[in-house]
């Protein structure tokens, strides 16, 4: 047994999110599980100490033998595997992207190929900005606060990541109705968050949909608007004459009317013009 009591479905310790985002939760956690099971497999590949046993008591044994431990199911490596297991990495590489095949939102790494998720309204927007920041991170935290042995026995017993998953989060998806494997046990749960997620994954399927009809309805006002413009500029255009007198053409620039004298060619005669005004030159 996991935990000194069962686990409980819609427990208020492990909610994030809302509940018609619950899904999300369970997201979170398979996230969180994910990497735990790479500082689980590091543990075993550091040193060759998948098969490693080390002393574990000075105390001789029945045969007067000192009694050694094996490394990969001891308290020790449980201790190695989550000592500051919530850290920055949790906190800044795991980001709501969207499944172009389930079409929802679920927390992935930054080494994920999928696309970054948006906001479907600004409801939705409300919703999600706070908690899916660091949702995995905040998971991580909580289920260490409260589940701590529990933790330290899954790291000890579990061998593979469909299990840690299982045992963990209550399922191994986000939609427990696609799940062909019955859940464990509740009393061998940590959590079960990834149970009885269909509600919110209806909710989800809903946001998208209509946030496209609305994106459909957008696209369509704007070729309408292109498709006005477009037969608006075919019209004949008209070129009208401009007359002499019409006071609405005036040239660019009017030159005022000159009062020096000129001379038989046309120049002007300046000659003295500069004693006139007393200049020196």
């Amino acid at each position: 047994m996991l935990s000194a009591s069962a686990a409980t479905l819609g427990d208020p310790r492990f909610r994030i999110h809302g509940p018609s985002y619950a899904y999300m939760d369970c997201s979170a956690c398979i996230a969180f599980a994910g990497y735990l099971g790479q500082r689980m497999n590091a543990s075993l590949e550091y040193d060759g100490r998948g098969g490693a046993t080390f002393l574990s008591t000075h105390r001789l044994n029945e045969e007067n033998k000192l009694q050694r431990s094996v490394y990969a199911t001891s308290e020790l490596r449980s201790v190695e595997v989550l000592e500051k297991i919530c850290n920055d990495a949790l906190r800044e590489n795991y980001v709501l992207r969207l499944d172009l095949d389930r079409r929802i939102r679920v927390y992935e790494s930054e080494k994920s190929d999928s696309p970054f998720a948006q906001h479907y309204s600004m409801q939705d927007a409300d919703a999600l900005k706070s908690p899916s920041k660091t949702a995995v991170w905040t998971f991580c935290t909580r289920v260490m606060s409260e589940e701590e042995d529990a933790m330290m026995a899954l790291v000890r017993e579990v061998h593979d990541l469909t299990e840690l998953e299982r045992r963990l989060c209550g399922g191994n998806d986000v939609n427990s109705s696609a799940v062909t494997t019955p859940p464990p046990p509740l009393e061998n749960l940590v959590t079960a968050v990834c149970i009885g997620t269909e509600a919110s994954l209806n909710a989800e399927l809903g946001r998208i949909q209509r946030y496209e009809l609305w994106q459909d309805s957008i696209s369509k006002r704007r070729e309408e608007a292109l498709k006005n413009i477009r037969e608006e500029s075919d019209e004949p255009v008209f070129a009208k004459p401009v007359e002499p007198d019409d006071e609405r053409y005036k040239p660019w620039s009017l030159f005022p009317e000159m009062d020096a004298a000129t001379g038989e060619d046309g120049d002007i005669d300046d000659s003295d013009d500069t004693a006139e005004r007393n200049m020196d030159l």
